[in-house]
């Protein structure tokens, strides 16, 4: 669903990936809502997590210099009401969820502020 409201990613998990040949496999997975096989071990040790607040903020601390991908998913519901001809009132409620991806390039010393998320295929990541 493409309504270009504002949603806050509230106490949710940001995962920082370096970028390198075998995560960038992963996050086009990921892009594209593919289904993966449980978590793979190798995969595992290149993810870094933190929780984001109420507000969606989060901070990674002692990152080392290098490209990464910050990624997450957007959960919401939208609701959708219907009267039928009888009067009768009906309620639709669609869960929706919205994978994202980010790619930082993080230099010495530096703090990075993301606020540009690109969503959907694996072409859109910058």
């Amino acid at each position: 669903m493409k309504d270009h409201r504002l949603r806050y990613v509230q106490n949710t998990s940001m995962d920082l990936v370096p970028v390198n040949a075998y995560t960038e496999i992963i996050e086009r997975y990921f892009l594209n809502d593919v289904k993966l096989a449980p978590s793979d071990p190798r995969y595992a040790k290149y993810v870094r997590q933190v929780s984001t607040d109420a507000t969606g903020h989060f901070a990674f601390h002692h990152v080392p210099p290098g490209e990464y991908y910050l990624a997450t998913s957007v959960d919401w519901k939208d609701s959708d009401t219907d009267v039928d001809s009888d009067g009768v009132v009906s309620t639709i409620w669609t869960q929706y969820v919205q994978p994202i991806c980010a790619q930082v390039t993080v230099r010495n010393g530096q703090t990075q502020r993301v606020t540009d998320w690109t969503s959907g295929k694996p072409s859109m990541i910058r």
